[in-house]
């Protein structure tokens, strides 16, 4: 089925490729909040990207939810985010690195009165995960024990031997009184606060713990806590063997978003502890949530993302879960033809949504809903990337096949804005596994696909088995199996869109970023049927990864098993691209950053090993400074000026 949108028209649009600097220079919003009294929203814009040593700029964007253009209320010098409104919707606090600049991260407050962002905290440790209390008089935050004298000894010295497992920075829950702006240590135990909640009555604070400081342990298991702001009995009420997303309270009972399952990559429900014990109430089996936010009413109801297949949903949950239906102006259903980025909703005498929309043709803007129950009709606020609008796109597909063991797989296809089928074709995995291909505007720094439709290619892109929005089964089918379904479902798309007489089966790439690198990886290991492949941050070698990433709890599940366990069998061996490096011909782009925990470089220079070894074309760029993900801007543009290269030497 052709995704189309009334207000977006091929006419007087430019033939022309959008210029890469203005795909780099793209504007994202996150962060909306809207006040508790309904009549503002706050959100936070900036660039993807880091300006250099001085880190991430971004800035308060301030709007009326009646509508009308919205305005800045900070510099745009700073990395300004998570703005939390106070219960008066006079005042907004917020994170900024303005004391030390990409650095730590310290509280400010504003007031909607104007003035300049008064300091509430100087720590050197930072701040994270501000809540404000139901009467404003206090700030719940999270943040590690400062550095004694004997702490800034050593690290003068450079004496600074670290031992695995000690002197870990457990970030601890802490309490300021905004007025006086003294600070209460409210807990002492040796766990890490991650998330946290108020209780209606602001007598008592509700927040999520793991046992270290780092990715691993959220995904080892997870404990809820409860804690009296006094700092007196502190309760243990529920623990989990995985992770816990997010916390809060529908009406009196405690609500966590979590995995449906204790494993890795499982769908993630919707859950309420009912006299201690947890019931799922929503989403896991056929669908997943994305994200969610709880107390958007005064009677405590929550609001949550819903990923449906290739569909996104919004559902309001109180005594009973209800669907949002969500127009524009027009009468287009925007959920379906679309994707929500992110979101925020707060129900007084009408119900208020403000959200950040996408659809394949157009990028991210601003959108406020208004409507009675669960009746919404949108308009857009924001033109903050109007300037790529004057561009044609491909035209973009939801696309069906059937793959291995007769499973039904979804994804997405982009055609090119040129030439005749059959068109030379790209496949484009995405990372995760849990993770999906939504009906998204699809240009960025890893995000290729109407780069690469505008130069000629059909882009392929599946929503592979272990995806999100499937639910649970789904998602489960990678565990212990990557390279086997989840590859058949990927070759599947592209004999289908070969079946169809759309794609060029003489001219096939690959590419991906993190598991869509795995992906690639393993495509050379396993087959010469693609002309070029780009391995973005991905997985050569399983074994390695338990020992080395920052996930290695997820990375050996999804692998079958860590190295030193089943010896005989050695799943994470039979899983690995390395394993079968015996005739690779593809010629191959890695792509790296040099300081990624998540899949350490490592994987990358034995891949490119394996493949000089074998007498193989194959480019390894290292990119310094770099995590998982690119974040300066120089890197991201050459990034995608290697991608375009490499595709139309080979391909």
């Amino acid at each position: 089925m052709l995704v189309t949108n009334a207000q977006v028209s091929s006419e007087f649009k430019s033939s022309e490729p959008v210029p890469l600097e203005d795909v780099i220079e793209a504007h994202t919003i996150k962060n909306i909040q809207i006040s508790p009294n309904g009549v503002y929203y706050i959100y936070v814009l900036g660039k993807n990207y880091k300006v250099g040593t001085d880190g991430y700029q971004t800035s308060l964007w301030l709007g009326r939810t009646a509508g009308g253009s919205t305005r800045q209320l900070t510099s745009g010098e700073y990395n300004d985010w998570s703005p939390v409104w106070s219960p008066d919707s006079q005042h907004i606090l917020f994170l900024s690195d303005r004391q030390e600049r990409a650095k730590t991260s310290n509280l400010y407050q504003l007031s909607l009165q104007g003035g300049e962002p008064i300091p509430l905290t100087k720590l050197k440790k930072g701040v994270r995960s501000p809540m404000w209390s139901p009467n404003g008089r206090y700030v719940a935050f999270a943040s590690a024990d400062e550095p004694s004298a004997a702490d800034k000894e050593r690290e003068e010295n450079k004496d600074d031997a670290d031992v695995e497992g000690e002197n870990l920075e457990f970030a601890r829950l802490q309490l300021l009184n905004v007025r006086s702006k003294d600070i209460q240590q409210l807990t002492y135990n040796d766990f890490d606060v991650v998330n946290i909640a108020w209780s209606g009555n602001g007598k008592q604070l509700l927040f999520s713990t793991r046992e270290e400081p780092n990715e691993n342990s959220s995904s080892t298991g997870m404990r809820i806590q409860t804690i009296n702001i006094d700092g007196s009995d502190l309760t243990c009420v529920f623990e989990k063997k995985s992770s816990i997303n997010s916390i809060g309270y529908i009406g009196d009972e405690i609500a966590y978003t979590a995995p449906t399952t204790d494993t890795t990559n499982s769908s993630v429900s919707l859950w309420k502890l009912t006299n201690g014990a947890p019931k799922r109430i929503l989403a896991g089996d056929h669908n997943c949530v994305e994200n969610s936010h709880f107390g958007v009413s005064t009677d405590g109801m929550a609001a949550v993302g819903i990923a449906d297949n290739l569909i996104c949903g919004i559902t309001l949950v109180g005594d009973e879960p209800t669907k949002i239906h969500l127009e524009d102006k027009v009468g287009n259903d925007m959920l379906r033809n679309g994707y929500v980025g992110g979101f925020h909703v707060r129900i007084t005498n009408q119900t208020v949504l403000v959200l950040t929309y996408i659809d394949p043709h157009r990028p991210m803007e601003i959108w406020v809903a208004r409507g009675e129950g669960d009746k919404l009709t949108a308009g857009q606020i924001t033109h903050h990337n109007d300037n790529l609008l004057k561009y044609e796109y491909g035209s973009t597909e939801r696309m069906k096949w059937v793959s291995s063991g007769k499973t039904d797989v979804y994804g997405v296809m982009i055609r090119p804005t040129s030439g005749k089928a059959p068109y030379p074709t790209i496949l484009h995995v995405h990372g995760g596994p849990y993770g999906r291909v939504g009906l998204e505007f699809q240009a960025g720094a890893l995000r290729w696909g109407q780069v690469l439709a505008q130069r000629g290619y059909l882009v392929l892109l599946p929503n592979y088995r272990g995806s999100s929005g499937r639910g649970e089964h789904f998602a489960s089918l990678v565990r212990g199996a990557v390279g086997t379904g989840d590859w058949d479902d990927c070759m599947s798309m592209v004999d289908a869109a070969i079946d169809r007489g759309l794609a060029d089966s003489t001219r096939l790439g690959i590419g991906g970023w993190s598991q869509g690198g795995f992906m690639t990886a393993w495509t050379v290991s396993q087959t010469n049927r693609f002309k070029a492949a780009i391995m973005g941050a991905g997985i050569s070698d399983w074994s390695m990864m338990a020992g080395t990433s920052d996930m290695a709890a997820f990375q050996s599940e999804i692998a079958g098993s860590p190295p030193w366990v089943d010896l005989e069998k050695r799943k994470d061996l039979s899983h690995s691209p390395l394993t079968y490096m015996t005739n690779p011909k593809t010629p191959t782009l890695i792509l790296h950053g040099r300081e990624d925990v998540r899949v350490p470089h490592s994987q990358a220079t034995m891949f490119y090993r394996a493949m000089k070894a074998h007498k193989a074309t194959a480019k390894l760029v290292t990119y310094p400074r770099e995590p998982h993900g690119p974040q300066e801007r120089l890197h991201q543009m050459d990034i995608l000026k290697r991608v375009i290269d490499w595709f139309e030497k080979y391909v």
